[in-house]
This record gives structure tokens, C-alpha cells and sequence, in this order.
């Protein structure tokens, strides 16, 4: 059941990510260098629907990630949330269509690997 939890998270969390791109995006190109333009942006942010919708994902990941935080130790479970940092990417491939370079894969790998060794250690 833990596992379905944590599989949860890490996908609310990357939705939320892709909803929040595609939300901001639709804002168009923010300035701020004036309390105004602080204050446009984040009226702009908060009436975009789609943005709000991917914070509201990130809200539901911080939930869970609260859940978990109650039944295992919080040098296990940031560990493997992390992989959200993995499937962040991919479907920023499939649904936006972004263009991940070698380097960047590189890091995701060792992302991965340190979740494997992670999770090989007694909660």
C-alpha cells in the first residue's frame, strides 16, 4: 500500500509540474521589477486556471508526502519522491514535446541510482 502512496505522489507531483508549464505559458512573458508587476503576475497566476490546477497537484503531493512523513523517516521518503524529478521529464517529452539533452539524462540516472540504493536500505 505504501508503494501506491508513494506512486501517487510522485505522479500528482510531475502533473502538477506540467500544469503549471502549460499555465504559465499561457500567461505569456512576466516582468518584475515593481510591486506592480509582482501584483500582475500573481493576479495573472492566480485567475489561469490551468496554473492553479497544477498548484492544487502540488498541494495533493505535499499532502501525501505529509502521510508518508508519519509512517517512515524523512531520510527515506525525500529520497524517493525524488523521482519525480524523473518522471517530470519524461512527460514533459510526451506532452509538451521539450527536448531533454544527454547531460540532463545523465543526471536523471543518477537520480535513479541514488533511489535504488535508498530504497534498499530497512525503513
Amino acid at each position: 500500500m505504501i508503494a501506491l502512496i508513494f506512486v501517487f505522489g510522485i505522479s500528482i507531483g510531475a502533473f502538477g509540474s506540467i500544469l503549471m508549464k502549460i499555465g504559465t505559458s499561457q500567461m505569456g512573458p512576466v516582468e518584475i521589477h515593481s510591486l506592480d508587476q509582482l501584483l500582475g503576475f500573481l493576479l495573472k497566476l492566480l485567475t489561469n486556471f490551468t496554473a492553479m490546477a497544477g498548484m492544487f497537484l502540488y498541494f495533493l503531493a505535499g499532502v501525501t508526502w505529509a502521510y508518508l512523513l508519519t509512517k517512515l523517516d524523512v531520510s527515506y521518503v525525500q529520497p524517493i519522491l525524488a523521482l519525480t524529478y524523473v518522471a517530470t521529464p519524461i512527460l514533459a517529452i510526451v506532452l509538451l514535446h521539450e527536448n531533454v539533452p544527454l547531460l540532463r539524462w545523465v543526471g536523471i540516472l543518477v537520480i535513479i541510482a541514488g533511489v535504488f540504493i535508498v530504497a534498499r536500505t530497512s525503513v
